[in-house]
């Protein structure tokens, strides 16, 4: 099998039986042979005793219920799942898979926040997801066989790219995950009811600060300037992308000069003053301590770790 299971569970025992780390799924996954820093993904998720429960938070989580049974549970509700479910969660949620039967088995896709800020293909997905989200409900739709057999050829691609390498591999990875989340996206404008004025009138101003985020986060790095150009208050503009997507907007441009600073440390020679004027940042010490903050190291030490 393309994910070394049986390595996952003793892993995963051995740790909990040491106390070390919370029983959390992306934690589970990390052990696994197909990952990278951005990316994460487990083609048969395997129930097993040691996984009484799961907890699933801090990134974006895309599960495919592919056998047996489990439930879901949030702060607000508890969802029974079946086979053929599709479950997406964002960073701003958190809930606990359990109950989970003997045959349990899924298909997981975890996908850094950082790196999905950055991907234009996670835009339309999130505008799908707004009414779920304003409502405290994690976005699950039931999918069709057919529906359910794209969206695991189309994962399976994440197994062998992670496999191979390549010198494109950034590359590649965003566009694999363009094919996913727009079939995502495609799946639950189906299933969506029709917006209100207001939801679009959001949906709308998220789209236009997504758009001025991608030209411009490498030198405007205030919340004024987006709500500036977008003619509405920093309050407001505020309040709309927290419904939207749960976060907030230093979030986001943080999450994509992080993602920029790690690509530029990692694929190109240049020296970390230029990285930090590239960026926007007023001093190479700025920067520095942004850095320190968003990935809790030092650029030179993650240079140095990366090469």
């Amino acid at each position: 099998k393309a994910t070394n299971l049986g390595r996952i569970q003793n892993n995963f025992y051995l740790c909990r039986k040491k106390n070390q780390m919370d029983t959390t799924l992306l934690q589970v996954l990390q052990t696994t042979d197909i990952h990278n820093s951005k990316i994460y993904f487990c083609p048969q998720f395997i129930s097993n005793p040691i996984f009484r429960q799961l907890e699933i938070s801090r990134g974006f989580f895309f599960l495919i219920i592919t056998n047996g049974s489990a439930s879901l549970e949030t702060s607000y509700a508890a969802k029974d799942l079946n086979v053929g479910m599709l479950i997406v969660q964002t960073p701003s949620s958190r809930s606990t898979l359990q109950h989970m039967s003997p045959d349990f088995e899924m298909t997981v896709l975890y996908i850094e926040p950082a790196f999905f800020d950055s991907l234009l293909s996670g835009q339309p997905l999130y505008e799908r997801i707004a009414c779920y989200l304003g409502k405290n409900e994690l976005p699950i739709v039931a999918l069709t066989n057919r529906q359910s057999d794209y969206l695991q050829k189309a994962m399976q691609l994440f197994t062998y790219q992670q496999e191979r390498k390549s010198v494109y591999q950034d590359g590649i990875l965003r566009y694999l995950c363009g094919v996913v989340l727009l079939q995502m996206a495609d799946i639950f404008e189906a299933k969506a009811p029709q917006d209100t004025e207001n939801l679009k009138r959001q949906k709308d101003l998220f789209r236009q600060f997504k758009k001025l985020l991608m030209t411009n986060y490498r030198q405007q790095h205030t919340i004024a300037f987006y709500a500036d150009q977008l003619h509405i208050s920093n309050a407001y503009l505020s309040r709309i992308i927290k419904s939207v997507t749960g976060r907030t907007v230093l979030s986001h441009i943080n999450d994509l000069l992080c993602a920029d600073a790690c690509r530029l440390l990692e694929c190109t020679n240049m020296d970390i003053k230029e990285i930090a004027n590239l960026l926007g940042f007023t001093s190479q010490s700025a920067f520095g301590k942004f850095f320190m903050r968003q990935q809790k190291t030092t650029p030179l030490k993650y240079r140095m770790k990366k090469v």
